[in-house]
């Protein structure tokens, strides 16, 4: 069985601001908050925040889940060179 890939594409207009977005925030669990407020330039906040916001709602939907049920983690792999 052959699974379709979506890729995303988002082009952010230079005139939004983070503060347009605040309802956005409820959607990131503890870890993604210390990692969003950790980025000291707004558009890189920009950025993550939107990410979130268009795949939590993706992943959401296919496994039948709230939106705040959703984990995004990172792993970080060891180079074996």
């Amino acid at each position: 069985m052959q699974e379709r890939v979506a890729v995303l594409y988002l082009k952010i207009p230079e005139n939004i601001k983070i503060s347009d977005f605040n309802w956005g925030l409820n959607v990131l669990d503890e870890e993604e908050q210390v990692e969003f407020y950790s980025y000291l330039v707004e558009h890189k906040k920009l950025e993550f925040l939107l990410g979130r916001l268009l795949v939590k709602p993706l992943f959401a939907q296919k496994l039948d889940l709230l939106v705040n049920d959703i984990l995004l983690k990172k792993i970080v792999l060891e180079s074996h060179m």
